[in-house]
């Protein structure tokens, strides 16, 4: 299945977005909601910045090209955990790594 951003809810349009418009860094406290991101207020974002280059912009996905396979693993993973807290980490404009939190009742029963 191919994803496009024409295709995806709003909150996975929202959450995409700012992906992309982040560029380098790191989104934290992501909650998950029946397997849709629900930015909210105390959801944090955290730019890296690289000092030895100059920034370059990154490329946005058109609303009708399919968005990259990144994408498409972080919305099948979100979907797949359906409640919970996540972090996902960015590069190039694109997510990079998900790190889901769990509570310590979560682990153990």
């Amino acid at each position: 299945m191919s994803l496009t951003k024409r295709s995806l809810g709003p909150a996975q349009l929202k959450l995409v977005e700012a992906i992309e418009e982040l560029g380098f860094g790191r989104i934290d406290q992501i909650p998950v909601c029946d397997g849709s991101p629900c930015l909210e207020r105390a959801t944090q974002t955290v730019r890296e910045i690289n000092l030895g280059s100059e920034p370059k912009p990154f490329e946005r996905c058109l609303a009708d090209l399919t968005l990259k396979a990144e994408f498409e693993r972080l919305l099948n993973e979100l979907s797949q955990l359906g409640d919970g807290l996540v972090d996902v980490e960015i590069r190039h404009g694109a997510p990079f790594k998900l790190l889901v939190r769990r509570r310590g009742k979560e682990l153990v029963g």
